[in-house]
Order: C-alpha cells, then sequence, then structure tokens
C-alpha cells in the first residue's frame, strides 16, 4: 500500500481500496431481492432473524452512492454543472424512465387489458414521477445528487477545512434522524400525503426515511482518506469488525433500541471500507458490475415468480422464499448480461465498472 501526503492529508494508494464495497454489493444486491420476495410472496417468521441481518443492504446503497460522488468530487474538481447533469440525466434518469414506462406498459396496461380489467391512468402518470415501485431509487439518487452538486463541489475545493465539513456533515445527519425525519413523517402523514397517489406517497415516504444516510455518506467520504490510513493500525481494523460484532448482535437482539438500523448499517459500511489484497473472483466482480441491472429487472421476474406460485397453490415456506429469491437473483443477473450483449449501453441499463483487483469502482461512472 502506498501513502503520499499531500496538502497535510493522508492519501492511498487506490490500488486497494474499497475492494470490500465492490464485493458486498453482491451481498447487498441478493438482501434486496431476498427482502422483496420475502415482502410481496408472503413473510414466514423462521425468516425474520434473516430479514433483519440483511437491513443493512439498502442504505449500503444509499451510502455507497453518495461516499463514491464524494471521492469522485474530490478527484474531479473542474467539472461544470452541464457536465455533471448530462453525465447523471444519461446514466441514470433515463434508465428510470425508460424501465418505469416499461413496467407501466406491461403490468398497468397490457395486464389489465389481457384480465379486461381498467386501467388507473392516474397512477400510470404519477408512477413516471415517482418510478415505478423500486425505481424510485433512481430518481431519489438522481435529484439528490444535483441538489448536492455546488454544496460537494465547495466542500472538496476547500480540503483544509475537510474534518470541519465532515463534523457538519455528521452533525446535520444526526439532526435528520432525530428531529426532522420524525416531524416530517408526522407532518405529511396527518396533512397532505395521504391524498396522493400511492406510488407518490412511497417514493415521499422513502425519501424522508433515507435522507439521514445522504449527510453522513458525505462525512464518511470526505475523511475516507483518514479512516483507510487508519486502516493500517492493528487496533482499528480489530476494532472495526468487533464493532460489527457486536452491533449485528444488539440488532438482532434488542430491536427496539431507536435508530438501531442507522447504526448498524454504518459500523458495517466504515468496516467495508477496510483495504484489502488483490483478489482474482472474478465471478463475483462480475456480479457487482451487473447489481444495478439486478436491481432494475428482479421486481418483473419477482411478480411474474409469485404470481405462478398464487396460481400453483404454493405455499410460502422458508424454503421456497429461499430457493426463490436464488432463483430470481441467478435469472435477473443472466438476464441483465443477455441484455447488456445485445443493448451495451448505460443509458439502457447502467452497469457499474469494476476493475477486479485493481482500482476501487466509481459507482455509475460519477
Amino acid at each position: 500500500m502506498i501513502f503520499v501526503r499531500v496538502e497535510n492529508r493522508m492519501y492511498v494508494s487506490s490500488s486497494s481500496r474499497y475492494i470490500g464495497l465492490d464485493l458486498f454489493r453482491v451481498v447487498a444486491i441478493y438482501g434486496v431481492v431476498l427482502y422483496h420476495f420475502y415482502s410481496i410472496a408472503g413473510s414466514h417468521p423462521s425468516l425474520h432473524w434473516l430479514i433483519r441481518l440483511r437491513d443493512c443492504t439498502f442504505p449500503f446503497f444509499v451510502i455507497s452512492s453518495f461516499f463514491v460522488l464524494t471521492i469522485s468530487f474530490e478527484r474531479n474538481q473542474e467539472r461544470s454543472f452541464r457536465e455533471f447533469f448530462l453525465r447523471r440525466f444519461l446514466r441514470i434518469w433515463i434508465p428510470f424512465i425508460i424501465w418505469t414506462v416499461l413496467y407501466l406498459g406491461f403490468w398497468n396496461v397490457f395486464a389489465p387489458l389481457i384480465r379486461r380489467e381498467p386501467i388507473n391512468w392516474h397512477s400510470s402518470l404519477a408512477m413516471l414521477l415517482s418510478g415505478y415501485s423500486h425505481l424510485w431509487f433512481l430518481q431519489f439518487i438522481f435529484i439528490g445528487s444535483l441538489l448536492l452538486f455546488p454544496l460537494l463541489r465547495f466542500f472538496t475545493r476547500n480540503k483544509q477545512f475537510y474534518w470541519q465539513f465532515s463534523l457538519l456533515c455528521f452533525t446535520t445527519g444526526l439532526l435528520l434522524m432525530f428531529f426532522l425525519r420524525p416531524l416530517l413523517i408526522d407532518h405529511i402523514n396527518c396533512g397532505w400525503l395521504p391524498q396522493l397517489d400511492g406510488n407518490l406517497r412511497g417514493f415521499i415516504e422513502r425519501t424522508i426515511n433515507y435522507l439521514p444516510y445522504i449527510p453522513l455518506a458525505i462525512g464518511i467520504g470526505l475523511l475516507a482518506d483518514e479512516i483507510v490510513a487508519l486502516y493500517r493500525r492493528r487496533l482499528f481494523r480489530t476494532l472495526t469488525l468487533l464493532a460489527v460484532a457486536v452491533w449485528m448482535c444488539i440488532y438482532l437482539g434488542i430491536p427496539a433500541i431507536p435508530f438501531n438500523r442507522e447504526v448498524y448499517s454504518l459500523v458495517v459500511f466504515v468496516a467495508l471500507l477496510r483495504p484489502l489484497a488483490k483478489f482474482s473472483f472474478r465471478s463475483l466482480c462480475t456480479i457487482a458490475e451487473y447489481s444495478y441491472a439486478i436491481y432494475i429487472l428482479h421486481m418483473w421476474i419477482l411478480l411474474i415468480t409469485v404470481s405462478v406460485l398464487y396460481r400453483a397453490g404454493i405455499g410460502k415456506t422458508a424454503g421456497i422464499v429461499i430457493t426463490g429469491s436464488i432463483i430470481i437473483f441467478g435469472l435477473s443477473l443472466l438476464i441483465s448480461a443477455l441484455l447488456r450483449k445485445l443493448f451495451p449501453w448505460d443509458w439502457f441499463l447502467p452497469s457499474i465498472p469494476i476493475n477486479c483487483g485493481n482500482q476501487h469502482s466509481m459507482e455509475l461512472r460519477h
């Protein structure tokens, strides 16, 4: 590992950085598929512990998105807003709208016509703002990144204040978590939110729920080099692993602790920043590259699978949930790979560039 001191900050060679993030993408995307199948197909009490164990997986995607965005701004401070907007527009918003329209066309128009049911056009139009079901996340990171552009550029152009900026971000995240988020949730539930379309209401609720992770991710990103430098010390490496083990037990055993999930997710994320040696698990790298494509496609396969199970009268046992989620994950990966071969464009189905064992990825090519 190579350390270079620049402007009183410790920079670590990228050749061994963030491999843990790339590997965990495989676990995280399966965790998302598992939860969606578990919640839609029918929950099973014996799997409750497994669902809680994977509760850090979706926060991981939120944190990693804005963490890597911060690192990207640090490395390219001269980009214009126009350049940034066009890149994000093509790689995030265009796939968001394409796949929302495709999902809508099949499930909200074609399927009702086959069943001779009325089409809910009002709900369909609202989805163009919120995204179809799980696709809300693409709209979330697209809008969030655009709003944060001036702030991130200011932070990364003033490196002498990184500690102060990071402290500000952590404080903002805690304030959002402890005070603003509960107030917003109470306000919208008692006011206008119940009157909105269900999909748009879900988008707003999820945005408020995951909002605190954004400043926390930026705060970690601003101190990323210091964190990697700390990993040189055996005590810090040991403490991060111990923190993950302890908080995992707390999260599974004492679910009533406030903000338990947020702490659990952050502890896991910091542990994943540990520099790792080069690895040769090419298959894991490939799955990680397709993680966003799997996220986009899996809901289609999942809904078909649930429909087949319902018609066949197959019960929702623990074995069905585990087996079904693995099959959905595998089919989503296979179809993602085939579609990327046929249509190798990130504006259609984005991939995450991962240089296996050489450099950490820049998620969605920020």
